[in-house]
């Protein structure tokens, strides 16, 4: 009988050319470009000049020839858009937007906010503004419902409408690409707690 040889016989040692060195698997080469877009596409998002600068807040008049003795203003003054020029046009914006929120006074009752916007264009770009809105039309609305939603208490409260039609400007300008509305105007707006 022959001894049994209980020892596991020794691997092959060989050294790796280099034509046969070890592959990056496609996925992981992939995942890596993916990561790199999505990286950039971050630090492009934040680095970018066109993020929304609001105005600074006008401190120099007092508004409170607006204001009931009760606080803020049930129905909105008509705002002066100034003069309507020769080369512009006015153009309803959406339909009438209306927002409901909890009261932070009562719980139990609700906020509603409710405006029309008007964009303020040169004639000669309607032709261009209106087949680009159209196309655009529910990604404005969604953009306008996130801005009034976002929008704080005071600004909703606010006579002028400043920074709630400052961002609704700004949101339809980017979506569009080229700066088309040159003012947003409120003409009425409420907030009622109900």
């Amino acid at each position: 009988m022959a001894p049994k040889n209980d020892a596991k016989p020794e691997p092959e040692q060989t050294e790796e050319s280099p034509s046969e060195k070890r592959e990056i698997p496609k996925l992981y080469i992939l995942l890596g470009f993916v990561a790199i877009i999505l990286f950039q596409t971050i630090l492009l998002t934040f680095l970018l000049p066109g993020s929304p600068k609001l105005p600074a807040e006008d401190t120099s008049g007092d508004a409170s020839f607006n204001t009931p003795k009760g606080g803020a203003p049930d129905v909105g003054p008509m705002q002066d858009p100034g003069i309507l020029r020769e080369d512009e046009i006015e153009v309803e914006i959406g339909e009438v937007f209306e927002i409901s929120t909890p009261s932070p006074k009562s719980p139990e009752k609700s906020d509603i906010y409710t405006v029309q916007f008007y964009a303020r264009i040169k004639k000669s770009d309607e032709p261009k503004f209106t087949p680009l809105y159209d196309l655009n039309k529910k990604t404005i609305r969604w953009e306008i419902r996130t801005v009034l939603n976002k929008a704080e208490l005071a600004d909703k409260q606010d006579p002028n409408q400043t920074k709630i039609r400052h961002q609704v400007e700004v949101k339809i300008n980017d979506i569009l690409g080229k700066p088309y509305i040159k003012k947003i105007i409120t003409p009425e707006y409420k907030f009622d707690t109900i």
